[in-house]
């Protein structure tokens, strides 16, 4: 599945693509004039001012400026990567996603992905059927779970025969390779395979696809490892995987908060009292990628840790790696729980309310930074508030977020007794500066050149590129978005069925993707087709103009400078007569 997508394919998937109807299955639109509206899915509000343009294929809220196609709604709304939206669309669609030629990566198998499945059926059945006596069925209704939970989460189980999957799946040399690549096999070093997982509770660890991409199995009784979770794999990566996130998203179109806990166990037993918003990380701490991953799907991210000593330091550990991604209204909070408790016991204890309130009763990440640090410091002295001062220095620089770095200053300042303005000085930190964020909800662009005319009308409009027969007058043209403009022609010339929504994907990513998408929702008030394609011509004769006159100008003081090549003194000569 890795490498680089070829973009004739994006402009397929979009092309077969109707936004319409992909936004429709998930924000109920309603039609309105040419276009179709909904009260923005982004943010709150009463007046519908989210509209989608089938014609363009594109979408944009007049009330918070997002906008985008097919391919940024998916990402916006299902809070997906680029890649997983492309496929999103494309699975859809019934097609297979190539991949370019010369990359050094790799395409995964997608039988991988059809073995894994397999497998996760064959433990699912035998936990059904009662193997072996019924011991996985007993285990999970001895830890309180249901069968609803069970199915919910795709638990199964494995016998204790070393061979029972391999017989069961591995029908070919092929198909045993393919298991032992995913990790479900073990080959020894006579050649022989055998089955890695056996007698254990499986729980099937599924992508934010919702593919099963690994196992975590859990031993019945006394034993280990307590926990044995499937080895990195083409398909696994176990740093960079969450368990229960698909299941989360799945059983909650909107998630307010996510709440990361430390096993399999204690995120179904959770479920087992709907609570349906925990996910664990696979037996390694929670990183950066761990949180930027949850980021997507929420603004806010709660910590579930043990109210001991190693609970106090993972915790820790936590808040050094959130301060840099923290920025905006994006929140991270800590939930610490008596010391011998997990979720799984204090929630039976206590029920779903109780620990629900616990949960929005949870440390904010500045008050648990401020307090840990406290300790060993005492603030009443000089000596303990300087020191106290020069631990925060170290995690302030981590601190991205200007509003936030100002407001942890402040804070700071009021716990030692000193004006932000001291503590600037005393810390070296130079003052930050909340920068003016530009207004996403621009109707129109600072100034109406020719330029920006011709590039705005022909993105809304993508068939004006007829009405240009080439692009030779915008060779070495140093006027800002003439490049983008000669490219856009090229691409409209060759590709001519191209919308709004397809052109403006093929720079994603760029600084010219941003100013495409405030383009397209440039309200212009020219609604006449005709008037459309005269104020276009007439924007390009302009323009046309202008860079003749700016190429002009450059040849008669190259010329001065004696500085002419053969062809330019031949432009020059057509330039002065008129006849370029």
């Amino acid at each position: 599945m890795k490498g680089r997508i070829p973009q004739a394919f994006l402009d397929e998937v979009l092309a077969r693509t109707d936004l319409v109807e992909l936004v429709d299955s998930r924000v109920p639109l309603k039609k309105s004039g040419h276009n179709f509206s909904a009260c923005c899915p982004f943010h709150n509000e009463k007046t519908p001012s989210f509209n989608v343009n089938q014609d363009k294929q594109f979408f944009h809220c007049f009330g918070c400026g997002i906008s985008g196609n097919a391919i940024s709604f998916l990402m916006e709304y299902d809070r997906l990567e680029f890649l997983d939206a492309v496929d999103d669309l494309a699975s859809t669609l019934g097609m297979e996603i190539p991949r370019e030629a010369g990359t050094a990566e790799v395409p995964v198998s997608s039988d991988l992905y059809d073995l894994m499945s397999e497998a996760s059926q064959y433990f699912q059945q035998l936990l059904k059927k009662k193997a072996d006596g019924g011991k996985g069925v007993d285990y999970l209704q001895k830890r309180g779970l249901s069968g609803e939970v069970a199915r919910d989460y795709g638990i199964g189980y494995a016998t204790n025969k070393w061979d029972g999957l391999l017989k069961a799946l591995g029908g070919s040399s092929d198909r045993q390779q393919k298991l032992v690549d995913t990790g479900m096999l073990i080959k020894n070093d006579n050649g022989k395979c055998y089955d890695r997982f056996r007698e254990r509770v499986m729980f099937p660890i599924r992508d934010r696809r919702g593919k099963v991409i690994a196992f975590g199995g859990r031993i019945l009784d006394q034993g280990e490892p307590k926990y044995l979770n499937s080895p990195e794999t083409p398909i696994f990566h176990k740093g960079r995987e969450l368990y229960g996130l698909f299941e989360a998203r799945q059983a909650n179109r909107k998630l307010k908060n996510i709440l990361i806990v430390e096993g399999y166990m204690d995120v179904v037993a959770l479920a087992q009292f709907d609570i349906t918003n925990a996910v664990a990380t696979l037996g390694t701490a929670t990183n950066e990628f761990h949180l930027q991953q949850l980021f997507k799907v929420v603004n806010e991210i709660i910590f579930c840790f043990d109210g001991d000593k190693a609970g106090l330091a993972a915790a820790w550990k936590a808040l050094e790696i959130a301060l840099p991604l923290i920025r905006g209204d994006r929140l991270v909070r800590f939930m610490f729980l008596p010391d011998g408790e997990d979720p799984d016991t204090i929630v039976r204890a206590i029920g779903k309310d109780a620990f629900v309130e616990q949960q929005n009763q949870a440390v904010p990440l500045s008050q648990f930074m401020f307090k840990h640090l406290e300790l060993g410091n005492d603030l009443a002295t000089a000596d303990g508030r300087s020191s106290y001062v020069a631990r925060i220095k170290k995690l302030l620089e981590k601190v991205t977020d200007p509003v936030l770095k100002e407001l942890l200053v402040t804070e700071l300042g009021e716990r030692v007794h000193l004006s932000t303005d001291q503590l600037n000085q005393a810390m070296k930190i130079e003052k930050s500066k909340v920068q003016q964020s530009t207004n996403r909800i621009s109707g129109k662009p600072k100034t109406i050149t020719p330029m920006r005319m011709v590039i705005g009308l022909l993105v809304q409009n993508p068939t004006l590129a007829k009405q240009v027969n080439d692009t030779q007058w915008l060779e070495h043209v140093s006027q800002p978005g003439a490049p983008l403009l000669k490219a856009m022609l090229e691409m409209l010339h060759s590709n001519p069925h191209l919308t709004t929504g397809a052109l403006i994907e093929h720079w994603r990513g760029s600084d010219e993707h941003r100013q495409l998408t405030t383009l397209v929702s440039w309200e212009h008030l020219i609604n006449d087709t005709e008037k459309v394609v005269t104020t276009f011509c007439d924007s390009i004769d302009k323009l046309f103009t202008e860079i003749k006159h700016i190429r002009l100008d450059d040849l008669i003081n190259r010329q001065k400078q004696k500085l002419l090549s053969e062809n330019e003194k031949l432009e020059l000569k057509q330039l002065l007569s008129g006849s370029f």
